[in-house]
């Protein structure tokens, strides 16, 4: 099956529920539904998007990935699954991958 490219250009509130995407405009138009399996990409184009954090996980579970961009419409972060298992985590201290303080 084709995944869909998702790409948001407007300020939008992206949450998740019943395993859907839920998008809430900022505008009066009402609030649309995706189904999180039909999604490949999300593209963040606006700096005025908020994403939860339960999405992210959502998307993640899905091996969907999440591209931000900046202020002259470029990628500037992106957001891959972990391929990564807790068999191959066994052993490696991933609190090494925290920043220090």
């Amino acid at each position: 099956m084709i995944k869909r490219t998702l790409f948001f250009g407007n300020p939008a509130y992206l949450s998740t529920k019943h395993e859907q995407l839920v998008i809430a405009f900022t505008d009066d138009k009402p609030d649309k539904t995706v189904p999180i399996e039909d999604i490949g990409m999300v593209i963040l184009e606006n700096p005025q998007i908020t994403i939860t954090n339960g999405l992210l996980a959502k998307l993640n579970n899905q091996k969907v990935a999440v591209v931000t961009c900046n202020g002259q419409h470029l990628p500037t972060a992106s957001f891959f699954p972990s391929m990564a298992t807790p068999n191959k985590l066994k052993g490696s201290n991933t609190n090494s991958m925290l920043p220090s303080h």
